[in-house]
């Protein structure tokens, strides 16, 4: 399995297609702009979706759908529009790389609450822009 960077987007898609993908906070990052990219809000939370219950699958793990959808918004709300690669978008959104980033949006018992993994929750302590667009 590759290292994150050494993939351009196309390899790394390709990658995720047969479940080779490198797993991380920062490989989920930038798969969920190139789903955003690919397919827009609505498609790229479910394809997300998708991805993650396979690799929970396989590998064994979680599925947190709140979580998923609050960081592709988190994603969007950086600038899905941005016009290089997804590595240099992670480059130029260091943020995102926090994986306690979420605990600004909600409280720690909202996500670790069953309702939060099987189900979209807003966020309980500040609005994340356009969370409110994403559906599954």
């Amino acid at each position: 399995m590759a290292v994150l960077t050494e993939l351009d987007d196309d390899r790394f898609l390709a990658a995720v297609a047969v479940g080779d993908e490198p797993c991380s906070h920062a490989a989920n990052v930038r798969l969920g702009l190139l789903l955003l990219r690919a397919h827009g809000r609505r498609g790229a939370a479910s394809r997300m979706l998708e991805l993650i219950v396979r690799r929970a699958d396989e590998r064994g793990g979680l599925v947190h759908v709140t979580k998923t959808v609050a960081w592709l918004a988190l994603i969007a709300e950086s600038g899905e529009d941005h016009d290089g690669d997804s590595v240099s978008f992670l480059d130029a959104h260091p943020h995102l790389l926090d994986g306690t980033l979420l605990e600004r949006f909600y409280d720690p018992a909202t996500l670790a609450g069953l309702r939060s993994h099987a189900e979209v929750v807003a966020p309980d302590r500040a609005a994340i822009g356009g969370f409110h667009r994403f559906r599954y």
